[in-house]
């Protein structure tokens, strides 16, 4: 029994299994263990949770906000993110890329936007568009009328008269075609609703 527990007194504790571990609702980073929490609640007192808490968040924000402007760099920024950050970075470099190719950009009111050329490139414009108005009668008569206002050149809307006439003719072009195809879609999707309300009445 006496030699049991001189081995146990004498034996040294195994090492961790992990070398950092983490709680996964704040991100504190708890040193070498077996394991991580899940919960704040399992880690030191609730005053050293909170500043751990929104320490870690204020660095994230700042590792986040560092991004290069040369994106040839981004790859050794993103070499340098803990792997916590690299899906919120990603998501952003994405929402990025997404705004400078034209997506998720809202016309302002009373316009509608088309894609068009500049030269062999695809741009985003916005056009100001006027319904036709007025009988001619009881008030002057105005036609239909449509205007490009600013075109998304590297993701920055540029005002349309920094461009020559004949490219905003080609864009006044796609204009129209675009109108027109929207209406021609909006007649077809009626024409069949009234078909299917037809037949529903014929059963």
């Amino acid at each position: 029994m006496s030699a049991l527990l001189e081995a146990l007194r004498t034996a040294q504790p195994l090492p961790p299994r992990f070398a950092a571990t983490h709680c996964s609702q704040c991100g504190t980073d708890l040193g070498p263990g077996n394991s991580g929490v899940s919960s704040c609640t399992d880690h030191g007192p609730a005053a050293d949770v909170a500043v751990s808490y929104y320490t870690a968040m204020a660095d994230e924000a700042t590792r986040l906000t560092q991004r290069p402007v040369n994106p040839a760099a981004w790859p050794s920024w993103l070499s340098r993110l803990p792997e916590r950050l690299l899906k919120r970075a990603a998501d952003a470099l994405a929402a990025d890329l997404a705004l400078m190719q034209g997506h998720g950009h809202q016309p302002q009111p009373g316009c509608f936007h088309v894609e068009a050329f500049l030269g062999d490139a695809d741009v985003l414009v916005e056009f100001e568009h006027e319904g036709e108005s007025g009988d001619g009668w009881n008030e002057p008569h105005y036609d239909e009328s449509i205007k490009p206002l600013c075109a998304l050149i590297n993701g920055k809307w540029v005002d349309a008269d920094q461009f020559d006439e004949a490219v905003q003719d080609r864009w006044t072009e796609a204009g129209w075609e675009h109108l027109k195809n929207l209406r021609e879609s909006e007649e077809e999707d009626r024409a069949a609703a009234m078909h299917a309300d037809r037949l529903e009445r014929c059963e």
